[in-house]
């Protein structure tokens, strides 16, 4: 009996104890840089419990004799940081940020096969300067928790990199914009990130949960995941992004769900199978950026969604509500193909909540268009039935040279 309390005791202050991030980044400064090293690969342990993070912990490097192949980071468990709290280093491994306001928890820096897994991250560490005692108002917070970069222009490209059972969490008691939960980028947005594959991912309480922004970031694939941002679920700028059987989360009517902004080169989404808890949301799918831009460079957009289930939540308890699902101004393409529209739970009868579809280009060009496509599709048989038009979706606002193809 004695026995068993004293490991009990021993278990216990194990756990309260805290880990320094510095630890960490120590053991992979000790691994082998070079990215023509033939002999690279190491392993990395995050500990149980909590480990503070106090400057960003770096892996690979940004030069061709500083990169690291092969570096594996592992942790002993997901904690579930919504659920246990302050308590929820019982549940695994966390890097808890505590440094400077708006760091980057962890960045890798170029390198081929780096791996992340089994562990969370922590974004906030709570203001204990707030009245009432301590809270998660984003005030303490980290702006990133996980950066993917690149620089090809010194030899350090990141390819083969693989983010799995990772679980980032924001600022639960205030609903911030800023802070990124993964940023894919380069360190001129035009470096090469390859066949990044996250799986299993849990991104909440952040402002982007996902951000793309670097145009040489192919392959890069979401699975099995979920994606919940404050203020968009998914932002990508160039490149392209393949999300498959995930849910995304748009909740805030001052956001969207999906941010597509195409600049000077060309982006590529394709969402398949996604579930889409769609609220208050200004816009489902938002496209920015516009074809003035655009022009210049010949460049374009094209989205997929393909056999998702889009779960329309507006609040209709006062009267109708609706979401754009598509608006903005962009050049190129968006199709949904085999999707069902649909409409469960949320506040107020589902006959007074309906989609519409509106856009605008700023097109100099009369080739220059931007068709949405509609093919194979189903609709809540009582959904957009509570409008004079009667319909699940409709053409609300359509400016110059845009086509709607498929709602007949």
């Amino acid at each position: 009996m004695l026995k068993t309390l004293v490991l009990v005791l021993v278990s216990a202050l194990a756990l309260s104890a805290s880990a320094d991030g510095s630890d960490i980044q120590a053991q992979i400064d000790a691994c082998r840089h070079g990215m023509f090293d033939g002999r690279g690969g190491c392993e990395i342990e995050i500990p149980r419990g909590v480990t503070l993070v106090r400057e960003t912990i770096v892996s690979g490097g940004d030069s061709s004799s500083t990169a690291q192949n092969g570096l594996q980071v592992r942790g002993v468990g997901v904690a579930d940081l919504q659920m246990q709290g302050s308590n929820a280093a019982t549940g695994g491994s966390i890097l808890q940020w505590a440094g400077e306001p708006g760091g980057t928890v962890w960045e890798h820096k170029g390198g081929t096969w780096p791996s992340m897994e089994n562990f969370s991250i922590g974004l906030d560490p709570g203001n204990l300067a707030a009245p009432g005692g301590k809270v998660f108002d984003g005030t303490l917070s980290a702006g990133v928790g996980i950066k993917i970069s690149a620089n090809n222009s010194r030899g350090a490209p990141t390819q083969m990199g693989l983010i799995r059972r990772v679980n980032i969490e924001g600022s639960r008691d205030a609903e911030i914009q800023t802070s990124i939960g993964v940023l894919v980028t380069g360190e001129r947005n035009d470096d090469q990130v390859d066949g990044l594959l996250m799986e299993q991912i849990v991104v909440t309480r952040v402002g982007v949960a996902l951000r793309n922004e670097n145009q040489q970031a192919v392959l890069i694939k979401v699975d099995s995941s979920k994606l919940d941002g404050y203020y968009r679920a998914v932002q990508l700028i160039e490149g392209a992004l393949s999300i498959v059987d995930s849910q995304l989360i748009c909740r805030r009517t001052v956001g969207d769900c999906v941010y597509v902004e195409t600049g000077p080169k060309a982006g590529y989404l394709r969402l398949i199978r996604p579930y889409m808890e769609i609220q208050d949301q200004r816009a489902v799918f938002l496209l920015g950026g516009g074809s003035q831009v655009q022009n210049s460079y010949g460049s374009k957009f094209s989205i997929l969604v393909d056999g998702g289930y889009l779960n329309l939540q507006c609040d209709s308890s006062k009267g109708h509500c609706q979401t754009p699902l598509v608006d903005g101004h962009q050049r190129g393409d968006i199709t949904f193909r085999n999707n069902d529209f649909a409409s469960a739970g949320g506040r107020g009868p589902v006959e007074n909540r309906r989609f519409t579809v509106s856009g605008s280009t700023y097109s100099q060009h009369p080739r220059d268009r931007f068709n949405i496509r509609f093919d194979g599709n189903e609709a809540h048989p009582a959904l957009g039935t509570g409008y004079s038009a009667n319909d699940p979706i409709i053409i609300e606002s359509i400016g110059k040279n845009v086509v709607v193809l498929g709602l007949e």
